[in-house]
């Protein structure tokens, strides 16, 4: 699991996440950069403990929708701020 590089964004920065999926590169914008890459980083943590996922990411629909499409490790290939 790679490490995902966060610190240099504030909080609720918007921006654009993409990661790979079986359907080919998913592009996720949010208003929250910091907080989302957060989230999928805690993600990638359970993914690899063997942990339930959905149960923790109950409240996100958005992450709930893209654990659906990647089912494993969300490997984020970029990110960037839209503001």
């Amino acid at each position: 699991m790679s490490n995902i590089d966060y610190e240099d964004y504030g909080f609720g920065v918007k921006g654009v996440i993409k990661v790979n999926s079986p359907e080919g590169v998913l592009k996720i914008t949010t208003s929250g950069l910091k907080e989302t890459l957060m989230r999928i980083q805690a993600v990638n943590v359970l993914f690899k403990e063997g942990q339930n996922v959905t149960s923790h990411v109950k409240d996100d629909e958005a992450l709930k929708e893209l654990i659906k499409k990647v089912s494993g490790e969300i490997e984020v290939l970029s990110h960037e701020t839209t503001e």
